[in-house]
């Protein structure tokens, strides 16, 4: 019992109150500090007979068994088949480093992406699999427009010789030509679309190359996606400048484009971000106007997308490393992460998992699965209640071998977020607005060294 309170079980102050949560299992209770003391000694000592009995049924309720640890195990299983036709882009993004800027004019061979995909289709097959799901990163794919074509028509006529049901799935500055847009509604099955707010907010960070708008034909493929049967995401960066009106972006979209799932994210400083004078929110107003802005998009039966926030179903990951996902760069290399390797490289990691050459498809299966095991190397998470949800965000910019074992503002605003929406799940509204409008509470929840209830201190 003592080793499930050490790993699993998490106390954060909620203003003058407790939660008590259990990563694992999902459960939740709200408490005083008295209660959460009883319930501490409980769990440390079930047979002591002074405790009342309201507590241990509530200990039983807390360290019930779940669906067991999330960690991946078994043979390997890609969650899905990752292809960068190109690190190309049409538009000219104040913040993007997923590198059109470094290496533009390299594409990936066609005779290599289908070796990839008939690989892949061959090991769903073996896997007993039912579908075969392909995701498409850049730069943007959509000006590879031939590679796309090529890879979209060949895993259909896999489908129709082995069974399998491809499945599509693209992110996207969805600047699209009309037959462009006509190939998405045909063919996919989930298109995020990066759109930075109102007009005024988007073109500051993504502009086109001659600087010129790219918001009105963005806003046009959305229009034009809105209410088809594919899903429908939009993508939205916050800056400094952008974050007191989410609320109001939040609004828009959803009467404006009435998406499926909208997903606010924070900007990710860098130099190209810091040359153009562009900062990133402040993680208590972003974590504030998100849950705010998360209110609204339910009102309208949207459903906010945000990987790090996973309370029903605990994870180790919230990216694709980890997950066995296998993506083909360029130049034909196979890795976990849709990062140039440079940067993984400049934090001392290495998560190229093969290549592809010729008609072949040579992956280091080893590798691939030793890569599962990456929060068990993360001290920052170690005492975060947040450690099976947002389980150290990306694993090459936040949480990278030799990296800070104190929060960073990706942790605070984590943190708070995911609370409200524990606390959502509880129907306590009232109890959120006090806490949103409590500095002093917010600081405590966010900045708490440990969270695990042995160390919970009355």
């Amino acid at each position: 019992m003592v080793k499930k309170i050490k790993q699993h079980v998490f106390t954060i102050p909620v203003t003058d109150g407790v939660m008590v949560y259990n990563s694992l299992n999902g459960r939740y209770a709200l408490l005083n500090r008295d209660g959460v003391k009883l319930l501490k000694d409980t769990l440390i000592e079930p047979d002591n007979n002074s405790v009342p009995e309201d507590i241990k049924d509530l200990a039983d309720f807390i360290t019930a068994p779940g669906t067991g640890h999330p960690e991946k195990t078994g043979p390997l299983d890609p969650q899905f088949l990752g292809i960068i036709p190109s690190r190309k882009c049409n538009m000219a993004c104040a913040y993007c480093d997923f590198g059109a800027h470094r290496n533009p004019q390299e594409k990936l061979d066609a005779g290599l992406m289908v070796t990839a995909i008939d690989w892949f289709a061959e090991h769903r097959i073996k896997q007993k699999q039912k579908t075969l799901p392909i995701q498409f990163f850049g730069g943007e794919p959509f000006v590879e427009q031939e590679l796309m074509d090529i890879a979209v028509h060949h895993a259909r006529f896999l489908g129709s010789r082995t069974g399998l049901i491809p499945r599509f799935e693209a992110l996207s500055n969805g600047y699209y030509t009309e037959s462009q847009r006509q190939f998405v509604k045909d063919y996919f099955d989930h298109i995020i679309i990066s759109m930075d707010g109102f007009r005024k907010f988007h073109d500051v960070t993504r502009a086109l190359r001659n600087n010129k708008s790219s918001f009105s034909k963005v806003a046009e493929t959305l229009h034009y996606l809105s209410g088809e049967s594919l899903i429908l995401s939009i993508r939205c960066c916050i800056t400094s400048e952008s974050v007191n009106e989410m609320e109001a972006i939040a609004e828009w979209f959803c009467s404006e484009f009435n998406p499926d799932k909208v997903n606010f994210e924070t900007l990710t400083e860098n130099s190209l971000t810091r040359n153009a004078g562009i900062n990133p929110p402040d993680p208590y107003h972003f974590a504030i106007h998100t849950v705010r802005s998360w209110k609204i998009l339910r009102q309208h039966g949207v459903e906010p997308a945000y990987a790090p926030v996973s309370l029903n179903k605990p994870q180790t990951t919230s990216c694709p490393v980890g997950r066995d996902v296998v993506i083909i760069h360029p130049d034909g290399m196979l890795s976990s992460c849709y990062l140039q390797k440079d940067e993984w490289i400049s934090k001392e990691m290495d998560l190229s998992v093969g290549l592809v050459r010729d008609k072949s498809v040579l992956l280091d299966e080893k590798k691939l699965i030793m890569l599962r095991n990456q929060l068990g190397n993360k001290h920052r998470c170690l005492n975060c209640f947040c450690r099976f949800g947002c389980a150290g965000g990306c694993h090459v910019n936040n949480t990278y071998p030799g990296s800070s074992a104190d929060y960073e503002d990706y942790c605070i605003h984590t943190r708070i977020i995911t609370l409200c929406s524990l606390l959502n799940e509880m129907g306590e509204n009232d109890l959120i607005d006090e806490l949103l409008n409590n500095h002093s509470s917010l600081e405590k929840l966010a900045l708490q060294q440990s969270d695990k209830i042995a160390d919970f201190d009355n």
